[in-house]
């Protein structure tokens, strides 16, 4: 059990340490027009995004979407966030 523990944890980054307190900032899915998410690039390192089909919230860090947490769509945040258009 300790070795499946070791793999998982094996690049010893957990996002929520560093992005954890941020807001959504960008939603897509629902009732918004983009139902695909954007290119983690670059220019969207850092972002932080909602997606409604599934209510999970991702952080684009290094050019791949990382899973946050779940938050409820009509929680606050999720309300406030802009539907992201290309």
């Amino acid at each position: 059990m300790l070795a499946l523990l070791g793999c998982t944890m094996d690049v010893g980054y957990y996002p929520s340490e560093e992005y954890g307190k941020r807001p959504v900032q960008y939603k897509f899915g629902g009732k918004c027009e983009e139902h695909v998410f954007p290119d983690c690039d670059k220019l969207m390192d850092g972002t932080v995004i909602y997606k409604f089909e599934s209510s999970n919230v991702y952080v684009c860090i290094e050019s791949y979407w990382t899973y946050m947490r779940q938050v409820p769509p009509e929680s606050e945040e999720v309300i406030n966030a802009v539907c992201y258009e290309r």
